[in-house]
Order: structure tokens, then C-alpha cells, then sequence
């Protein structure tokens, strides 16, 4: 696990007033998912059949014989043969996946949710596709607040963001600070009350990492002020 070491840090305010992130299937073992919907057989199936007529991919060779693979938006279906059980799987990579991550932990210190907005997403993504190359933890250094993680393996949304808000035990409220040399900017950012909106995109890195930004606006993290 790698995240940048600081969140960036405004000292004085500025003076102003999705993009859907899919994971590419490479082998089954890379596959980050986690269970998600039900239904019953009868659905289950139907629903397949229909998705299939447009041409949805099917990745049996990745599979024990006996196993079915069908890739439906960002869902995974994996149906028996013998039809006697299914599992959906869900990648964690959506819109819906960023802000919820982000909404648990400013829900948790009574702030209102983040909203997602397209301009910070294109940010985002413009920056990510810049950083491909060499997976670089550098920021950015555009008008928005801006945090960045990254990992050797397929990072979601969800992991991205709670890598940020573990830090939260590294942030004293008393003091207004991070504790000893620990880092706490990337928590507070995302808790930061002043903050309305993000965006954020992930990439894969030429060396298989996979690079997250997401970017806020407004930007928080001012010195001196409390993010709530």
C-alpha cells in the first residue's frame, strides 16, 4: 500500500465564489469484487438471457468448466451450469462507489454528503492519464483540493478512499493536528465541511500499479481552520 505524504495545504483561501471508472478484466485472480444483489433463479436468468442478446462477453475460459462468466456493466455474473447456484459479483469502481466511501466518514463527524460533479471528474481523469506513465505521487497543483492513492494491486474506490480515512486516528481535534510525525491531510479533506463536491478517476500505471485521485472543491485543508 502507497499513498502520498501530504495532503496540500492552503494558507490563505482562493477568492472564488462520471464518468463511469470501469475495471479491465485481466485473469479472474485479479478480480476485485465483493457480493452484491439477489434475485431469484428464475430472474437471474432471464435477466441474462436479455443482456446476452446484445452482446455482452462471455469468459468461460477463465473458469472451471462447470462455471459461467458474464460480464454485465460493472457486475460480474457467475452461473453453474447445472444451474443449482449464482453468484454477482460487483466491481468497486463507480461514481456511486466514491461517494458513498467519502459520505460514511463525513457522516460520522455530522458533515453533509459530497456531491459528484463532472468537472472535477474530467479533472481528474486529464491528471490521472498524465500520471500513467510513471505512477508518481505528485499533485497536481490545480485550483481544487486533490487527494492521490495507489497500489500494487487493482485499487477500488472504496479501498482508495479508506486509505484516507484511516487516518483519521492520526488527527487530534484538540490541537488541530496530526500527531506526532503521522499524516492526517487526507482524512480531513475528505471530512473538510467546506468542501461540496468531487470527482475523482483511477488509472493503471505502465508498471501495473493503479493510480486514484480524486479531487474536492471547494479545496479544504486551510492552515489554521478546522475542518468541522
Amino acid at each position: 500500500m502507497s499513498h502520498e505524504p501530504f495532503a496540500r495545504r492552503r494558507r490563505t483561501p482562493s477568492k472564488r465564489g462520471a464518468g463511469r471508472c470501469t475495471t479491465n478484466i485481466v485473469a479472474l485472480r485479479k478480480l476485485s469484487w465483493e457480493f452484491c444483489a439477489q434475485a431469484s433463479y428464475r430472474a437471474t436468468i432471464r435477466q441474462t438471457e436479455r443482456r446476452e442478446s446484445f452482446g455482452i462477453s462471455i469468459f468461460s475460459d477463465l473458469l472451471p468448466m462447470h462455471l459461467l462468466m458474464v460480464e454485465v456493466d460493472l457486475c460480474i455474473l457467475y452461473i453453474d451450469l447445472d444451474l443449482e447456484y449464482w453468484v454477482l459479483a460487483c466491481t468497486q469502481n463507480s461514481p456511486e462507489d466514491f461517494l458513498k466511501a467519502h459520505n460514511a466518514g463525513r457522516a460520522q463527524v455530522g458533515i453533509p454528503p459530497l456531491a459528484w460533479k463532472e468537472s472535477l471528474v474530467a479533472y481528474a481523469q486529464d491528471y490521472a492519464k498524465q500520471r500513467s506513465g510513471d505512477c508518481a505521487m505528485k499533485h497536481s497543483d490545480g485550483p481544487y483540493g486533490e487527494n492521490l492513492a495507489k497500489g500494487s494491486w487493482d485499487v477500488t474506490a472504496k479501498e482508495a478512499v479508506q486509505m484516507w480515512l484511516d487516518e483519521k486516528k492520526f488527527y487530534d481535534e484538540g490541537s488541530n493536528s496530526c500527531i506526532g510525525e503521522e499524516m492526517c491531510g487526507h482524512y480531513t479533506q475528505v471530512v473538510w465541511r467546506g468542501s461540496a463536491h468531487v470527482g475523482c478517476a483511477r488509472t493503471k500505471c505502465s508498471n501495473g500499479w493503479t493510480f486514484v485521485t480524486c479531487n474536492y472543491d471547494p479545496p479544504g485543508n486551510y492552515v489554521g481552520e478546522r475542518p468541522y
